[in-house]
């Protein structure tokens, strides 16, 4: 029987290699092909991982099926993961560990690092889920660290956002907002908007808890309005949120509204907890209303689906500690072994040694193994604190930068308001001197006062809009796009420039009969037009004219500011288009002094903004200064 068997394998094995010899270029690509077809099919689940159900999990078993066919286990190490996402999201916690061990001991047996963390973050999340908080904080701090050494610092919010739901279990609501904020600030850096649509929704949360109500609602409501498509899921946690807070608000009919669109959207996508968490609200609210059918409608619902989630949640938990039951004894059995192989060495020795030698020996062995154990145990500690250093001073380095970041954005914020404050108020400055000093007539003072208000009228304009913008900066200089009236902001900016082209006698001729709608920055845009205008204001002749008109392409809308002075040479538009730094300014045509600041500026803002600038001068005959911003889609 035995010999047969032998021989079955000889000759399968013959017809193995002779099948392989005869096609070799085809299995040599295959398992690039199906490298290929496994990521193609984890990266559409991936993007489908909170939509679709019975679809991922089909796609799931044919890159299994894929791998184990082409016998790439590494490939197999990132189905696995992918697995472990998949039965966690649908709450089968069980099977979730389950793929995420088998994944992890693959990934290091390859040193597939990125996956590797994921898949422990995954053991986090079931950590969390059988309300192991601890561990589970513990679990994703070793991530933090795995992370960060690879650069993966979208993958970093994530964890510190998973420590922040372990620390709402933990109700301590100060580290929450901690851990949120620090994971914002990583997923916004690095276009993690899923993540960042999970945080704010977390963030109404413990600002719901905390009775902050109005910004829970600003939080709930940011999710919703938000510029990138959010999940079905997250969509469901946020109606749920704005059902709750409408409640504390005692705005029943709205809390209503909501708290049943998250009901029919949790059932759709089948996910129990937000069933049970729509439908207590629902409960809370109708009990609120005095209306107590209903309230106990959905308290009934509510209380099926959670025994349904909480029976199963326990048969899961046995499940994992029966797992980590088995892992202990397949550890018992090794040194049950061990201990026999060496119960059989003593044996044969005893029989040619003498029994005080043997208990000499083994007193050794005893004294030994106590301080091998001393000494691992010694090295683990040694070893998780050097984790945690490591990991704090990763997370210092990414401050620091940061702060240094924010140093530089307050400093141009400051010139920028310098900038553009000095000239509309060095106008009004001396207007003020002139009148002190006597040297108007009453005539002139009548024309004057009234060129005087409409100044002050358009500077204010001018500085509550700066001042707001600045506000906004005050995290560093970021860019908030929104469609803007382009028509509107020149308006405002010659406005606030009046008394300069009064002084000169310059007249402005703009063509503003029609709204041209951009989409940029407005405070950014207000200080790219008014500092171009002020430099055509600048190198206008005494009694010239400016003119301010508008044109438009397939991508760009274009301000034209043309002004008939003395124009420039070639040398200085190219350094003008072609140089990244300030450059010196020049006299104006009235002896205006500058700063050099304003170009600096100009070309900062527009490329922040994605747009572009051209300019046309020719000595003699004057400037055009050609301004675009991207139009409205």
């Amino acid at each position: 029987m035995q010999i047969s068997k032998s021989i079955l394998i000889f000759l399968l094995l013959f017809i193995q290699q002779n099948l392989f010899a005869i096609d070799k270029d085809i299995s040599q690509k295959m398992p690039s092909l199906a490298e290929k077809k496994i990521d193609s099919l984890l990266h559409v689940v991936d993007g489908l991982a909170y939509e679709d159900d019975n679809s991922n999990l089909r796609m799931l078993k044919q890159a299994e099926s894929i791998a184990l066919e082409s016998n790439n286990e590494k490939k197999l190490g990132d189905v696995y993961t992918a697995y472990g996402v998949y039965y966690y999201i649908r709450g089968v916690y069980d099977l979730s560990l389950e793929m995420h061990l088998k994944a992890i001991k693959i990934h290091e047996k390859y040193k597939n690092y990125t996956n590797m963390s994921r898949s422990l973050n995954g053991v986090g999340l079931v950590q969390l889920a059988i309300n192991q908080f601890d561990e589970a904080i513990h679990t994703f701090k070793e991530c933090i660290v795995y992370n960060t050494k690879l650069k993966r610092f979208a993958a970093v919010g994530r964890n510190y956002f998973n420590i922040a739901l372990a620390e709402i279990e933990n109700k301590n609501y100060q580290e929450v907002l901690k851990n949120l904020k620090t994971s914002l600030s990583f997923v916004k850096k690095y276009h993690d908007y899923r993540t960042e649509h999970m945080v704010y929704n977390r963030l109404g949360d413990a600002k719901l808890m905390l009775n902050d109500i109005d910004s829970s609602l600003y939080f709930y409501q940011k999710v919703l309005s938000h510029d990138h498509e959010y999940s079905t899921w997250e969509k469901v946690y946020s109606y749920t949120g704005l059902a709750q807070v409408y409640l504390k608000k005692a705005n029943y009919d709205k809390a209503i509204n909501y708290g049943l669109l998250s009901l029919e959207l949790a059932k759709k996508i089948d996910t129990k907890w937000d069933i049970v968490r729509s439908a207590q609200t629902l409960a809370d609210i109708y009990a609120a209303k005095q209306e107590m059918a209903n309230a106990y409608k959905y308290l009934n619902e509510a209380k099926i689906y959670n025994d349904s989630l909480l029976n199963e949640n326990k048969v899961k938990e046995i499940n994992y500690l029966q797992l980590k039951s088995k892992e202990d004894e397949n550890i018992r059995l090794k040194n049950k072994n061990a201990i026999s192989l060496e119960r059989e060495k003593t044996d044969r020795t005893i029989t040619y040694s003498f029994g005080v030698l043997i208990v000499f020996l083994l007193g050794i062995l005893f004294l030994l193994m106590r301080n091998i154990k001393i000494k691992d145990r010694f090295n683990q500690e040694l070893q998780q604190k050097n984790k945690d250093i490591e990991n704090q001073k990763a997370i210092i380095d990414f401050q620091r930068e940061a702060l240094e970041g924010l140093n530089k954005s307050k400093n141009k914020l400051f010139s920028i308001l310098s900038h553009d404050l000095k000239t509309p108020i060095n106008s009004i400055y001396q207007i003020l001197e002139l009148h002190q000093q006597g040297e108007m007539t009453l005539e002139f003072q009548e024309e004057i006062f009234e060129q005087l208000h409409k100044q002050v009228e358009g500077t204010s304009k001018m500085l509550n809009n700066l001042l707001f913008w600045a506000s906004t900066q005050m995290d560093g200089i970021v860019v908030n796009f929104q469609n803007i009236n382009l028509t509107e902001v020149t308006t405002i900016a010659i406005d606030s420039l009046y008394m300069e082209a009064f002084k000169k006698k310059i007249t402005i001729k703009h063509s503003n009969k029609e709204n041209r709608f951009i989409h940029a920055d407005i405070g950014q845009v207000r200080i790219i037009v008014q500092n171009i205008l002020a430099n055509a204001i600048k190198f206008t002749p005494i009694e010239g004219t400016i003119e301010v008109f508008y044109s438009q392409d397939e991508n760009y809308k274009n301000l034209h500011i043309l002004d008939f002075g003395e124009g420039m040479n070639e040398t200085v538009v190219n350094d003008i288009i072609n140089y990244d730094k300030r450059m010196t300014s020049e006299l104006g045509t009235a002896m205006e002094e500058g700063t050099g600041l304003g170009l600096l500026l100009v070309k900062q803002f527009l490329v922040n903004n994605k747009g572009k600038m051209d300019v046309k001068s020719e000595k003699g005959k004057g400037t055009e200064f050609i301004i675009s911003f991207l139009k409205v889609k």
